[in-house]
């Protein structure tokens, strides 16, 4: 747990002392301004949790016999 807390205080210490004057500088304050109110408004119809990941479910769908695929598979049975 302790390397985790290190490894995330200094992601963010990375982030303010570096990234972020970066961005302020190529964007401007007024734009980021602009884009601060746009999150603002965006936040309430943002999802509070990410979705859960599915599996793709693959289905096989012909008309012609399925006899190449294993017995379990094949939707002529």
């Amino acid at each position: 747990m302790t390397v985790l807390i290190e490894n995330v205080r200094h992601h963010v210490e990375e982030e303010e002392k570096e990234w972020f004057p970066q961005v302020r500088s190529a964007l401007g304050r007024n734009r980021l301004g602009e884009l601060g109110e746009q999150l603002a408004t965006a936040k309430p119809d943002a999802p509070a949790t990410p979705p859960r990941a599915q599996r793709p479910r693959m289905t096989v769908t012909t008309s012609e016999p399925t006899t190449d695929l294993p017995e379990e598979r094949r939707h002529d049975h």
